[in-house]
C-alpha cells in the first residue's frame, strides 16, 4: 500500500509541477494591466473649456435681430425728413422763391442769378407720425449789383407720406403748387437789411 500511496502522491507532485509551468507560461503570455488614469476635477473642466468657444460682447450684439422701435422709426422720419428738405433746395425754383422773399423783405432787386451760395447752418425737425416741419436755417451769399451780402433767413417746409408701411414711398416736401418754402428773415450781416 505503500507502494500506492507513493505512486500517489508522485502524480499529485507532478500534477501539481505541471499546473504551475502551465500557469507561469500563461501569465507571460497575458499581458499586462492598462494602468488606469482617472483624470482630475482641473483636467475635466480644461478639456470641456477648450472645446467651447466663448462669444465676445460684439459677436453676441451682431448676432441679436433688434426690431424697429419707435423711438428708431422716430429718427429715421426725421432724418428721412431732413434729407428730402435739403435736396429740395436744389430744386431750381428755390433760389427764384428766395430772391423774391430777399427783395420783398430788404427792399433790393436782385434775381436767383444774385444768390451765389448758401450754408446750412442748423436743422431742426418737428412732428410725430407721417409729417415732419423741417426748418433749415440758412447763411446765403448775395451779389446786390456788385455788394457781396449775407443774409441769414430760416426756411420752413413740410415733409408729409412718412409711412413706413410703404417704404416710405410717398415722402416728399409738400409742394401746394406753387411755394413749398416758407422764409423767415433772421438778420443781415454788415448792417444789410436792417
Amino acid at each position: 500500500m505503500q507502494a500506492k500511496n507513493g505512486s500517489i502522491i508522485l502524480t499529485v507532485i507532478a500534477v501539481g509541477v505541471v499546473l504551475l509551468l502551465g500557469m507561469y507560461w500563461l501569465s507571460t503570455q497575458i499581458p499586462d494591466a492598462p494602468e488606469i488614469v482617472v483624470p482630475t476635477a482641473d483636467e475635466i473642466a480644461a478639456a470641456v473649456l477648450a472645446g467651447v468657444t466663448i462669444p465676445t460682447a460684439s459677436d453676441i450684439a451682431a448676432s441679436i435681430d433688434i426690431p424697429d422701435t419707435k423711438l428708431s422709426v422716430h429718427d429715421y422720419k426725421d432724418e428721412l425728413a431732413s434729407d428730402l428738405s435739403v435736396a429740395h433746395l436744389d430744386d431750381d425754383d428755390f433760389k427764384e422763391e428766395l430772391s423774391e422773399f430777399l427783395n420783398k423783405e430788404c427792399g433790393i432787386d436782385i434775381d436767383e442769378r444774385d444768390i451765389e451760395g448758401y450754408d446750412i447752418v442748423d436743422i431742426e425737425v418737428n412732428g410725430r407720425g407721417e409729417e415732419r416741419e423741417v426748418i433749415l436755417t440758412v447763411r446765403v451769399d448775395i451779389d446786390d449789383d456788385g455788394d457781396a451780402e449775407r443774409v441769414k433767413v430760416d426756411i420752413g417746409m413740410q415733409v408729409v407720406g412718412l409711412d413706413r408701411d410703404d417704404d416710405y414711398e410717398d415722402a416728399e416736401v409738400e409742394d401746394d403748387g406753387h411755394n413749398p418754402y416758407n422764409f423767415e428773415f433772421l438778420k443781415g450781416y454788415d448792417d444789410f437789411c436792417e
